[in-house]
């Protein structure tokens, strides 16, 4: 997982380098989208060495600021899981505090993301979130993405809970989002 991280990180590190003798940015003169995404996707969910997969929908609400041509910043907040009931196993409310995303070419956007997450699986439970999408605007409102995410969550509550289960649980998730921006 380190591994993943480090190599992110360079890919991000590389792509910005190009930009690093832009102007500053400047939120007075940045236009603030705000957009609606809904995803569905597989989530393998690893509690020890016992993983499953499971169908997961996800529904978010972000916001990005144009600070330029080719690079956009937000954040957003969402929920992955079973919509029709919030409090279900292998749910997860989130947010992204920190979401990038770059201009590859005309409607193609790369993006990378970090933030937190809770569960309420036994006894609330909190990670860190992370991940990176590649995202395709159909038009100004509409766009395609295909997106990783990983987190892991810990719930430090000493609890005993039924055989087989631990306090730590992974979430690493493949999906595709539609999105429609206002």
């Amino acid at each position: 997982m380190h591994n993943i991280i480090c190599r992110l990180l360079a890919l991000i590190t590389f792509i910005f380098a190009g930009s690093a003798y832009a102007e500053p940015l400047s939120l007075k003169d940045t236009q603030f989208i705000p957009s609606v995404n809904l995803g569905l996707g597989v989530q393998e969910v690893g509690v020890g060495n016992n993983t499953e997969k499971v169908l997961a929908s996800d529904i978010a609400v972000e916001v990005h600021g144009v600070f330029s041509d080719n690079f956009q910043l937000g954040l957003g907040a969402g929920f992955i899981g079973d919509l029709s009931n919030f409090e279900a196993q292998n749910s997860y409310w989130y947010l992204k505090a920190v979401d990038a995303r770059y201009r590859l070419f005309d409607q193609l956007y790369f993006g990378a993301y970090a933030g937190g997450q809770m569960s309420n699986r036994y006894h609330t439970a909190f990670g860190l979130l992370y991940g990176g999408y590649l995202r395709y605007e159909f038009s100004p409102r509409w766009s395609l993405s295909g997106e990783y995410r990983s987190t892991s969550n810990d719930a430090d509550d000493n609890l005993s809970r039924p055989p087989g289960e631990s306090n730590l649980r992974d979430y690493d998730m493949l999906q595709l989002r539609v999105g429609y921006s206002f």
